[in-house]
């Protein structure tokens, strides 16, 4: 998990007035996790779960992906 002095968090921005997701990965996170990783999970987890109203599942199934990626 994160960690201050690694620099390994992200953050998932979602904003619902501007219809826009982006996951954005610290410098320690950027080794594990591609910015085209985060691209696809956005496509082709969130984006599809977001489509149908399902915002827990769509956030959800992303931090699983995501969790895979990082370990």
């Amino acid at each position: 998990m994160a960690q201050k002095k690694k620099n390994n968090g992200l953050l998932i921005t979602i904003s619902n007035h501007d219809r826009k997701v982006a996951i954005s990965t610290a410098i320690g996170t950027e080794q594990t996790i591609s910015d085209y990783e985060c691209n696809v999970i956005i496509d082709s987890i969130i984006i599809p779960q977001f489509r149908t109203n399902n915002y827990y599942k769509g956030v959800d199934k992303a931090l699983d992906s995501l969790i895979l990626l990082w370990d």
